[in-house]
C-alpha cells in the first residue's frame, strides 16, 4: 500500500514468480516438496527457492569468487546456494572443470551448467584421467549425503548458513576475519579446495583446536597454516576434532539409498556430541511429525573411550539397515564392549589408520559402545 518504484520492487517481483511456482507445485502434488531454483529473488526468498548466482564465467578467478560469493549469501539467510560448476559463458580447461567439480561436493546446491554452443561440459567430457577424477569427487558427494542433510535440516530450523566463512564459527581469530580461499560446511568440515592453475601446493589456515584430513586420517595441529602438496586427485578437506561425520556408502543416485547401512565417522575429542536427523526426503510427512533424530555422544579418558547412541525420538523409520561405528583412537583397544558386554575379536576390525569398526543391525535403541585403551 505504500508508493514505490521499479528499483525498490524489481528483485520482490522475481521472489513472488519463485512464491506463485512454489504454491503451483503444491496445489499440483500436495504432498511431494517442491523443488524451484531461481536468480531472481528477495529477501524472505528463501522459503520458496533453492538460488544460484547467475551467469558466471569458465575463469579461474570466477572459481575464486564462488566462495565469497556463497558465503554471503548463507549469511544473508539462503542457506541453499551453488554456483554453475565449470562456469556458465565460455569454455572449461580439463583442470579447471575437475577443480570447480572437486568444490561443488560441497555446495549445498550442485550442479554443472554451461549455455548453449559450448564445449560439452559434463564429467566425463574431459578424457579418461579426468573422468576418473571427476567420478570420485561425484561419489563423494553421495557418500556425504547424510550429514549435508543434518547441516541442511541445522539450516532451516536455526538460519545459520551450510556453507560458512571460518569467521562464523572462529568468531575470535583474526586471521579468520577475512579468508575467502576456504569455507566450511556446518561446523566441522572445513574445505580448502585448489583454486589456482597447475597448483603442486596448497596454503591452508587451520583454526585452533585438531583437525584430520577426510582423506587420509592424518591429524594435524591448528591455529597455525600448513602446506599441502597436492596432485590433480587432492580434495583438501579437514574433520574438526570432536565430529561425528554421517555417511553412507556410494551409491548411484538418491533412490537407492534405501537400506544402506548408516555409517558414523567418530573423530577424538574429551566429549563431544551431534544430533543425527532423518524422515523420508520427499514428501511433507515431516511437518506432521514423521521423522526422527538420535544423539550421538562420545566421552575419552585414560582408561578408554565410550561411544553412545540415545533413543529415538520420532516415529519415522527408514528401510531395515546396519549402522556401522567408525571410532579414530590413537592405538588398538585391549578390549570391546556392546552394551555392556564383551565382544569376540572377529566382532570388530581395526586399520593401519586408526581406526575401530563396529557393524550392527540398526535397531533405533540406545547403544553404548566401550573401547578400553590399549597400549600405545
Amino acid at each position: 500500500g505504500e508508493p514505490s518504484d521499479h528499483r525498490a520492487v524489481h528483485n520482490v517481483y522475481g521472489m513472488l514468480m519463485t512464491r506463485a511456482t512454489h504454491e503451483g507445485l503444491l496445489r499440483l502434488r500436495p504432498d511431494e516438496r517442491p523443488f524451484v531454483l531461481t536468480r531472481a529473488t528477495f529477501a524472505g526468498g528463501q522459503r520458496w527457492a533453492a538460488v544460484w548466482p547467475g551467469d558466471n564465467v569458465s575463469d579461474w578467478s570466477h572459481l575464486r569468487s564462488s566462495i565469497r560469493m556463497l558465503a554471503g549469501l548463507g549469511l544473508s539467510g539462503f542457506p541453499f546456494v551453488g554456483t554453475d560448476i565449470g562456469g556458465f559463458a565460455e569454455t572449461a580447461t580439463a583442470e579447471l572443470f575437475t577443480r570447480w567439480l572437486q568444490m561443488g561436493v560441497f555446495f549445498p546446491f550442485m550442479r554443472a551448467h554451461t549455455t548453449f554452443g559450448t564445449p560439452d561440459q559434463e564429467p566425463w567430457s574431459y578424457g579418461p584421467r579426468h573422468e576418473e577424477v571427476n567420478r570420485r569427487a561425484v561419489e563423494l558427494r553421495y557418500e556425504l549425503l547424510p550429514h549435508l542433510y543434518d547441516v541442511m535440516k541445522e539450516a532451516s530450523d536455526t538460519g545459520l548458513p551450510a556453507l560458512r566463512p571460518l569467521f562464523l564459527e572462529f568468531p575470535q581469530d583474526p586471521r579468520a576475519w577475512s579468508l575467502e580461499d576456504a569455507f566450511l560446511l556446518g561446523k566441522d568440515l572445513l574445505v580448502a579446495p585448489v583454486l589456482r592453475e597447475a597448483a603442486t601446493e596448497r596454503q591452508v589456515y587451520l583454526p585452533a583446536g585438531s583437525w584430520y584430513e577426510l582423506q587420509s586420517g592424518r591429524r594435524h595441529e591448528g591455529g597455525r597454516d600448513l602446506a599441502v602438496p597436492v596432485t590433480l586427485e587432492s580434495l583438501p578437506v579437514f574433520v574438526r576434532e570432536g565430529a561425528f561425520l554421517f555417511r553412507q556408502p556410494v551409491v548411484p543416485h538418491t533412490g537407492a539409498m534405501e537400506g544402506q547401512p548408516l555409517i558414523v565417522a567418530v573423530y577424538p575429542a574429551a566429549r563431544s556430541e551431534a544430533w543425527h536427523y532423518e524422515d523420508d526426503g520427499l514428501t511433507l510427512a515431516h511437518l506432521r511429525g514423521q521423522s526422527v533424530r538420535r544423539r550421538f555422544a562420545q566421552d575419552r579418558s585414560a582408561a578408554g573411550t565410550t561411544v553412545t547412541v540415545g533413543p529415538a525420538e520420532g516415529p519415522y523409520r527408514p528401510a531395515a539397515r546396519d549402522l556401522e561405528l567408525r571410532v579414530r583412537l590413537e592405538a588398538p583397544p585391549a578390549a570391546v564392549s556392546l552394551d555392556g558386554r564383551p565382544l569376540p575379536r572377529d566382532a570388530w576390525s581395526w586399520t593401519d589408520e586408526g581406526w575401530l569398526t563396529l557393524r550392527v543391525p540398526d535397531r533405533f535403541v540406545p547403544l553404548t559402545l566401550v573401547a578400553s585403551a590399549g597400549r600405545r
